[in-house]
């Protein structure tokens, strides 16, 4: 057995034709593409401008697609839309409007790590997903919630940080 790195490609009769890196040819470590565990995602204002306080970036800290939490989030995705299904003789039906809210500040506290220099004073005494819901649910600040989202959706938003050696 060979421990030389190569790649496959589907071959004949399904089986995989090995492709050895001539001698001397680099080949890269695929790994180095892999996504970080988290991302600050920098949020902006109603104004566009990338929100700070004090000089500091405000936002949040999100889990990258490629963790658990994620993974999470898109099985009860899946869930839900099978439950959908079921309960309406295979046909989807749109959930409310309130519901899909939910849903989506449910989605979202689940794969936020932190806020990052900025507190959420109508949820005072609420801490973790209880406290990143709250915030997400909250539709006077559904800019930021929108955001998030869609940060979530791009995973060149992870890409790792590089260290600064």
């Amino acid at each position: 057995m060979s421990t030389s790195p190569s790649s496959h490609i589907a071959g004949g009769a399904g089986g995989l034709v090995h492709l050895l890196p001539a001698k001397g040819i680099p080949m890269l470590d695929i790994t180095t593409q892999a996504v970080a565990t988290t991302a600050f995602i920098h949020f902006k204002g109603l104004d566009g401008n990338l929100l700070f306080n004090d000089g500091k970036p405000v936002g949040v800290r999100l889990f990258s697609p490629g963790t658990d939490e994620y993974a999470e989030v898109e099985e009860r995705g899946q869930e839900r839309l099978r439950k959908n299904m079921a309960d309406n003789d295979d046909k989807y039906v749109q959930p409310s409007r309130e519901q899909r809210e939910a849903d989506l500040a449910d989605d979202l506290a689940s794969v936020t790590a932190e806020f990052v220099n900025f507190t959420y004073p109508p949820a005072e005494g609420k801490f973790g997903k209880d406290l990143y819901r709250a915030f997400y649910l909250d539709r006077k600040l559904g800019h930021l919630k929108t955001q998030a989202n869609k940060a979530l959706g791009d995973w060149g938003k992870f890409a790792p940080v590089p260290s600064e050696d």
